[in-house]
């Protein structure tokens, strides 16, 4: 059973925030809208999504491991971890803030994303304490997600290390890169990156290189194009699966949907066709959602079922 797991979440973790106003006028003095804040919503962002969805679809244990800044918005992601039932340890790196996404929207439209972050790399001492924390956990891992959204917490240092303790505890690892970073993750289990993230890689790479899978040393690559579907590479072999159509209401954090799917199908021991049939279904129940909210039990209750059977 999937809840006797315990997966480790590594990652750019961050908190959401999303402001619902409404039009109230002009100013007089400066001439632009007057809005009223009618909604303000907080959860958890970047990695931390990830977590909280690899948790709502398996009740396994998952462990959280990110940095965060010594600050409000730190405190404030911290108390989400209870709330979720996830485990935290999240170092306070007193040279960043804590990474912040706050969108603000007029009526149902968006108007604006204000992004608070740095995206410097965690220093020396930060990386080699996190690899000796991944040490002692790795005993009771049963598999490793790495959640990067280019903020500086995945240094290449260590996502070697953990790629490296992967292989000697044989604990598969999914990873879900950033724009520009997907040979980074050489390695992995399973690299899960969007459209754009791949078609940049292979732009940088010799094109008369074919076997993807061989050249990034990993089983399963998986590109998610959003309505249009997924490709998978396996054995240097390209497969496509069509789209599901849904009305999108917003695709924040559709890739850490598809990323907690297919670490959790993974462990399950699924055949690849039903890996990725199963992920392109159940993050198509995520986009059709307001913010990072999650699909009724019913959707938590078909996944359940699909990986038993």
């Amino acid at each position: 059973m999937l809840s006797d797991k315990t997966i480790l979440v590594l990652g750019d973790v961050m908190l959401d925030q999303w402001i619902h106003t409404k039009f109230q006028g002009i100013s007089q003095e400066t001439h632009v809208s007057i809005n009223k804040v009618v909604a303000n919503y907080f959860e958890l962002g970047g990695a931390g999504n990830a977590a909280r969805i690899c948790k709502y679809l398996t009740g396994a244990r998952i462990i959280l491991v990110g940095a965060i800044g010594d600050d409000s918005n730190g405190d404030t992601l911290k108390g989400f971890l209870e709330t979720e039932g996830l485990e935290g340890i999240l170092f306070i790196d007193s040279n960043r803030q804590t990474t912040s996404k706050t969108r603000i929207y007029i009526d149902t439209k968006p108007l604006v994303r204000v992004d608070d972050e740095t995206d410097k790399e965690i220093g020396e001492d930060l990386e080699r304490e996190i690899i000796k924390k991944v040490i002692e956990l790795s005993s009771r891992l049963d598999g490793i997600l790495l959640s990067d959204y280019g903020k500086g917490f995945l240094t290449r240092r260590l996502i070697k290390e953990i790629v490296k303790i992967g292989k000697e505890k044989m604990i598969p690892i999914v990873a879900d890169p950033a724009k520009n970073r997907v040979y980074d993750f050489k390695g992995c289990d399973i690299i899960k990156p969007n459209q754009f993230e791949w078609r940049t890689f292979i732009e940088s790479m010799d094109q008369s290189q074919q076997d993807w899978n061989s050249v990034l040393d990993c089983a399963l690559i998986v590109v998610t194009k959003s309505e249009q579907g997924m490709d998978y590479y396996e054995n240097g072999v390209i497969q496509s699966l069509p789209g599901i159509k849904v009305a999108e209401v917003d695709i924040t954090g559709a890739g850490d949907s598809a990323a907690a799917v297919l670490i959790s199908g993974f462990l399950s021991e699924k055949s690849t066709e039903k890996l990725i049939n199963l992920t392109n279904e159940i993050a198509s129940k995520f986009v059709a959602l307001d913010r990072t909210e999650f699909p009724s039990s019913t959707v938590q209750a078909d996944f359940q079922r699909a990986i038993k059977g």
